[in-house]
């Protein structure tokens, strides 16, 4: 029951993105198609079994649904939860091989990673454990008139290891890291997923009970994103040095309405808040009235959780506000006002707000006995 509630919430925001996806032709199972093929393999160059294969789209960083490799958004707009089902990816066999059969003339980006302990039931969105593998960085593919060049995906010599924590009493925890960063507050949901975040992820993971370890990703600055399927959606952000011989664990915190979520916005937020109560615009409905004199059309949402997943062309929209108010990015507009329907609701409840928290980021370097694979 969880997996299914999972997978519709997550449904239902992702399908709103479809708007701000551009639109691909589709093939006919029929056709002679295009293959995608290739092995992984380890750093030894030995094969590496039941890995996951994830082919994406180079450029919004989604999967592919269906024999006819509908983009994921589209498909989860006529489908709903049957797209999960359906997602396309391989699993690689004993000698590391994988192939995609029906593959159109497009551009992807495969992600590879594995689990261990290998688990009872390998899918991409289920409960694999806590601990991924990450085979080397996405490799690029270009399937261009029935051609696609072999695929060897192979892991980088890198020693770090992402430990990753928030707070969960369940596994519906989603997380996604990638090599850009969000680009809206988490308040905002999806809408900060879209765009660079999404197409530069690298590696993705159902938290057991909030908890992820990561082995195999590039030394350097990541960033990380989790979204949690409870009745109230919660979301949260951070980003995080790694570094060759080093174990960098961050724990994030949740941006909810619930009673460990945060409930106050961070100080460039709150800032841009007694901003717009200074401009009378604080409150929904005059912010986006305002907005759409400025020419600015928010699609008013169907349902609530419609407008978690706005694009990057409204969020990165400047406007000047009135009464000499300056200049304000629409998204950080939006979420000025999300916060403060949080705090009304929080007000009528007669509850109090849970102060904003920064991540907790904690570094250690590697010791001689630390393992690459623990068990537990």
């Amino acid at each position: 029951m969880r997996t299914r509630r999972f997978e519709l919430l997550l449904g239902m925001i992702l399908s709103c993105a479809a708007c701000f996806q551009p639109a691909f032709g589709q093939v006919e199972a029929t056709e002679k198609p295009p293959a995608i093929r290739g092995r992984v393999v380890d750093t030894q160059g030995k094969p590496v079994a039941d890995a996951i294969v994830l082919p994406c789209d180079a450029e919004t960083g989604l999967p592919f649904a269906g024999a006819n490799w509908t983009p994921f958004a589209k498909a989860v707009l006529r489908q709903n939860d049957r797209a999960f089902a359906q997602i396309q990816w391989a699993r690689t066999d004993a000698n590391g091989t994988f192939e995609f059969r029906f593959a159109p003339d497009r551009t992807y980006k495969l992600m590879a990673q594995y689990w261990t302990p290998e688990p009872e039931k390998l899918q991409p969105l289920e409960v694999n454990g806590p601990q991924v593998h990450v085979v080397g960085a996405p490799t690029s593919v270009q399937v261009e008139a029935g051609k696609s060049d072999f695929v060897e995906i192979r892991p980088s010599d890198a020693t770090c290891i992402l430990e990753v924590f928030c707070e969960s009493a369940n596994s519906d925890t989603l997380l996604v890291v990638s090599a850009a960063p969000t680009n809206a507050d988490p308040i905002l949901g999806f809408s900060g997923w879209n765009g660079a975040f999404l197409s530069g992820a690298v590696a993705w993971n159902r938290m057991p009970l909030g908890k992820t370890t990561i082995y195999g990703l590039q030394p350097g600055q990541v960033h990380l994103a989790i979204f949690s399927a409870d009745n109230n959606p919660g979301f949260g952000a951070a980003s995080a040095e790694l570094r060759d011989g080093w174990l960098t664990r961050v724990e994030v915190p949740w941006v909810a309405s619930w009673s460990n979520g945060m409930h106050l916005p961070p100080p460039p937020i709150a800032e841009v808040m007694q901003r717009m109560r200074d401009a009378g615009l604080i409150e929904m409905p005059r912010w986006m009235a305002f907005l759409e004199s400025e020419g600015i059309h928010l699609r008013r949402p169907e349902n609530p959780l419609q407008a978690l997943a706005l694009g990057a062309d409204i969020i990165d929209k400047h406007v000047q506000l009135p009464n000499n108010g300056g200049e304000l990015r629409v998204g950080d507009g939006i979420a000025a006002v999300a916060y403060h329907a949080v705090a009304q609701t929080l007000a009528r409840q007669e509850r109090t707000p849970n102060p904003y928290r920064l991540p907790q980021t904690t570094m250690r370097r590697l010791e001689p006995d630390d393992s690459d694979e623990p068990g537990g």
